[in-house]
């Protein structure tokens, strides 16, 4: 993990996030319409905590973390919205620094938990939160939703 610098992700650096959100959409199937102003808003208005990853050559991977709370148990957690890692980064320790960078960030705010979520066929992603300690969570119930915008 030499040579690897995580921050904080600030609104400035949404320029630099910007095209790996693009990259994970797509990735995942998704038609990305995340603008720079848009992460740039989330960024500072305490939405999204965000962190970035930097190396040698520039912008290596980022995380994106919402908040989350289980009120009946009086628990805050924190949902691993995004995790990145650019291509050529990959294998090279990023993905561990930012998903440790994502756990003391957590437990300095003093949350409980960290959950994340993977594509069920994603068994690289399965084997690698495993790896670090994650235990696979069943779903429970159904979620709904409905678009407001």
């Amino acid at each position: 993990m030499a040579n690897i610098h995580i921050t904080a992700a600030r609104p400035a650096d949404a320029k630099a996030i910007l095209p790996m959100v693009h990259a994970l959409a797509t990735h995942h199937g998704d038609i990305p319409r995340v603008t720079e102003a848009d992460l740039e808003r989330d960024l500072s208005g305490g939405w999204l905590y965000g962190l970035i990853a930097r190396n040698a050559d520039g912008p290596a991977g980022y995380a994106l973390l919402t908040r989350q709370a289980q009120a009946q148990f009086g628990l805050r957690g924190l949902d691993l919205h995004h995790l990145f890692v650019q291509p050529v980064a990959q294998g090279s320790g990023v993905g561990t620094a930012l998903l440790k960078a994502a756990e003391s960030l957590a437990t300095d705010h003093g949350v409980a938990y960290i959950v994340i979520g993977a594509n069920p066929d994603n068994e690289k992603a399965h084997g690698f939160y495993k790896s670090q300690g994650y235990d696979m969570q069943q779903a429970t119930g159904q979620r709904f939703r409905k678009s407001l915008a």
